[in-house]
């Protein structure tokens, strides 16, 4: 597929840390199931600083979206290493991406997004 269409990510294979981390905030590559189909996609914006330098979705401690996913899938976000928290959401039929491919901003909130610097990922 062509550059910001979804392909799959199977989860637990390594992401590469971005680790110069400035204005270019670019996206991840979903994560998805390769063998169970997604029934639901949940959306993020875009990676923040902390995500970027992790290579992680939602890797921010003040986001709470691990912690939801644990407790409604079974896994302590404290315990469980990262990969295995994004294959919980595969294999129960879910794929998350974010709206974003890329996105130009000084910090991580949506709201230092630069105008007009946004490129959306091909959801279909």
């Amino acid at each position: 597929p062509a550059a910001g269409q979804m392909q799959p990510f199977q989860p637990g294979l390594p992401k590469t840390p971005l680790l110069q981390v400035g204005h270019h905030k670019p996206g991840f590559p979903p994560v998805l199931h390769p063998q169970v189909a997604a029934h639901t996609l949940i959306l993020g914006t875009c990676p923040g600083d902390v995500s970027l330098k992790k290579a992680e979705y939602f890797a921010n401690p003040s986001n709470t979206f691990w912690h939801i996913a644990g407790k409604a899938l079974g896994f302590d976000r404290s315990s469980v290493p990262y990969e295995d928290q994004e294959a919980s959401l595969g294999v129960a039929g879910y794929a998350l991406w974010d709206v974003l491919s890329e996105r130009q901003g000084p910090g991580s909130l949506d709201s230092q997004t630069v105008p007009g610097s946004d490129r959306p990922n091909d959801i279909e």
